[in-house]
């Protein structure tokens, strides 16, 4: 679940007029990091690492290139949020859906709110109060403290003077086996495919992650941390208590962020990080 399919081959030039020089169909929606044939997807320069683009592709970018399956944009992202949000209008898009499998060897209170098709292992425990959003996987042996939301929808949307576009949000949450997740926090789902959590991942009260994040294996996050959208997070992390990380930024395996961290860059393998701006200590 890593791409958007849509029912039949759409031009863009069919849907508005602006787009009269596209000549290519497209027939899925796709991430920057999973562009696949006759896809539609945006590219922003400032996230550009000089990766070849595809030909076979619809790219709405500000990069200026000759390329004839290029579509520029001063603003890709918010290009890209109108298409897909008339896609859905038009009900063009096929949503994606996981089957509903849960454990009758779980745990699941009376008092929680479990939406369809989620799924969850055996010997898993959900409290009252857990709302539990479609396209959710949790492992075996789980904990989902009183409270929690998994499968929030992100934060996600752009502003064109008064008017905002929220970016439609078809992904899910995964979580490993033996994770814990403390009350009151918060897994927004992916956009397109899912914020994972992974095995024997500890995770506190009153923490926030948002879209896209990658949560390794023996992490643990402590109370009040907040966690930008599209991080990733190698294995056996200690995140201290109120760390705040931005958006799209790798933390090295085996690395520690000190207690109340503002984290805006990647942080290597092995090292411990503290303050504002976080600094190697």
């Amino acid at each position: 679940m890593n791409y958007i399919r849509l029912k039949q081959k759409i031009y863009l030039s069919k849907l508005d007029k602006k787009y009269k020089n596209c000549k290519m169909y497209i027939n899925k929606i796709c991430a920057k990091d999973n562009i696949m044939a006759n896809s539609l997807v945006f590219i922003n320069k400032k996230k550009y690492l000089g990766e070849k683009l595809p030909n076979n592709a619809v790219i709405l970018t500000d990069l200026r290139r000759s390329k004839k399956n290029l579509i520029f944009s001063k603003s890709p992202r918010l290009e890209f949020s109108k298409i897909y949000n008339l896609l859905l209008k038009k009900k063009f898009v096929i949503k994606n859906k996981i089957q509903n499998k849960i454990s009758k060897l779980s745990k699941i209170s009376s008092k929680s709110i479990l939406e369809n098709n989620i799924q969850i292992g055996e010997n898993s425990i959900i409290e009252e109060g857990v709302i539990i959003k479609e396209n959710t996987i949790i492992g075996k042996n789980c904990i989902i403290r009183s409270g929690a939301v998994i499968g929030a929808l992100s934060f996600s949307f752009e502003r064109k003077g008064k008017k905002i576009y929220h970016m439609p949000i078809s992904g899910g949450v995964h979580i490993g086996d033996n994770s814990i997740i403390g009350s009151n926090s918060v897994i927004s789902k992916g956009t397109f495919g899912f914020t994972k959590i992974g095995n024997n991942t500890m995770i506190d009260t009153l923490v926030q992650i948002a879209h896209n994040s990658q949560i390794g294996n023996n992490v643990t996050i402590t109370g009040g941390s907040n966690i930008g959208g599209s991080v990733k997070v190698e294995d056996n992390v200690l995140i201290s208590p109120c760390a705040n990380l931005i958006n799209n930024i790798i933390i090295g395996k085996n690395s520690h962020i000190g207690i109340g961290s503002v984290v805006i860059k990647n942080v290597k393998r092995n090292t411990k990080v503290f303050g504002n701006p976080s600094r190697e200590i």
